[in-house]
């Protein structure tokens, strides 16, 4: 156990070092900032060195969409392989990941449809082209990892022997009289001999992991054992947060306001996936601790740092504008 729990600290400290490594760019305050922030959050004090696959899935997550905005902006070449590997790691450590495929697929979109980045300045047979190639690297890369993780166990599988093998002993798929994969509309909806090129044990998994979203999994909210609610994770989220953070981080997000037509390709490569993350976690109905949002974290970080960062240089800009002024009335005066 003690081992486990020094895999999870060492994770923890090397997505502050991450953080760190990527703010810098916006100046040390800024970096030291977010890495303050992160690592002195209450959720990342409370399972920072616990053996969960919270911080674990936090940590591939955040590095996932990270260096995916970083190729997409006009990164070099190694950042989309970078990203299709902290993207495999996600989806092999929690079935919540699976979120991450949709959100990268949106944000490439939006970059081609907006011609921006990496698209920039290309032709629309250029740009179809690229979408192709990297789609085909993060695929071959994902499907590459999920395998080798699960040791090529019964990979590859049509979906007619997929619905036919006896499903593992698991307790809501005995719910459902172990035919917890019969009653999946998509399955059903495939052809019989298309092959699936994933380890059947993972299939099962994820539909599984689906179907537990939907299982009425309550908690004590609200003064009371109620039933699954919309504002658990939002509510937790917030008393969760220092007040500290949660004024950096209105300050951070008044900073992010569109000033323009079309947001830009960072703000939206950053905000996607952790929105949509939210988006599944409000509909899900498990409702057994705020552990379960905890990618989010270090984007919100990744705001508030940017808001107190404004407010710790706003003195230096305010002086820095002070010559200035005096220049123009000496100038008026003669």
């Amino acid at each position: 156990m003690l081992r486990g729990r020094a895999v999870t600290a060492a994770l923890a400290l090397l997505l502050g070092v991450y953080l760190y490594a990527r703010s810098l760019r916006h100046g040390a305050t800024r970096a030291l900032l977010v890495l303050g922030l992160y690592a002195l959050h209450p959720m990342v004090l409370a399972h920072g060195h616990l053996t969960t696959t919270d911080l674990p899935i936090a940590v591939a997550f955040v590095i996932a969409v990270c260096e995916w905005q970083s190729y997409l902006t006009g990164g070099r070449p190694l950042r989309l392989v970078t990203a299709a590997l902290a993207l495999g790691a996600a989806m092999v450590t929690k079935f919540s990941a699976l979120i991450l495929p949709p959100a990268f697929a949106l944000v490439a979109l939006y970059a081609a449809l907006r011609r921006a980045g990496r698209f920039s300045g290309l032709s629309w047979p250029r740009v179809a082209g690229g979408l192709a190639r990297d789609a085909a690297v993060v695929l071959a890369v994902v499907l590459l990892m999920i395998n080798v993780s699960y040791g090529f166990q019964r990979t590859g599988w049509t979906v007619d022997r997929i619905l036919a093998e006896p499903e593992p002993v698991h307790w809501l798929s005995s719910k459902q009289n172990s035919n917890l994969l019969d009653r999946s509309a998509l399955l059903q909806a495939l052809p019989g001999g298309l092959r699936v090129p994933l380890p059947y044990t993972y299939v099962f998994g994820t539909f599984s992991a689906a179907a537990h979203t939907t299982s009425n999994h309550g908690n004590y909210f609200f003064g009371g054992l109620n039933g699954p609610s919309p504002a658990y994770f939002p509510v937790l989220l917030v008393l969760k947060s220092p007040v500290g953070f949660l004024f950096l981080l209105g300050v951070g997000a008044s900073l992010l306001r569109v000033r323009r037509r079309w947001p830009r390709l960072r703000t939206v490569a950053l905000a996607t996936a952790p929105a949509l993350f939210m988006v599944l976690a409000v509909r899900s109905q498990i409702n057994l601790g705020v552990r379960h949002v905890l990618p989010v974290v270090p984007f919100l970080a990744m705001v508030a740092a940017r808001g107190g960062a404004w407010l710790a240089l706003r003195p230096r800009r305010a002086a820095a504008r002070v010559p200035a002024r005096l220049a123009r009335f000496a100038a008026a005066g003669a």
